[in-house]
């Protein structure tokens, strides 16, 4: 038998331990606690980009 070490590569962990949500992640800002007005607020920017109007 070999004295080598074994070289295998490791298997990839699964899950993550970053914040889905949160200051740091710009991809993903933190929700406002009033999902209703994040909502209401999304759509009026969605409404404007696509019509041009304020």
């Amino acid at each position: 038998m070999s004295d080598t070490a074994d070289v295998r590569p490791q298997k990839a962990l699964i899950g993550t331990k970053h914040p889905l949500s949160g200051s740091e992640n710009g991809a993903n800002p933190k929700i406002p606690e009033n999902p209703d007005k994040f909502a209401t607020v999304l759509i009026k920017v969605m409404t404007a980009m696509n019509t041009g109007r304020p």
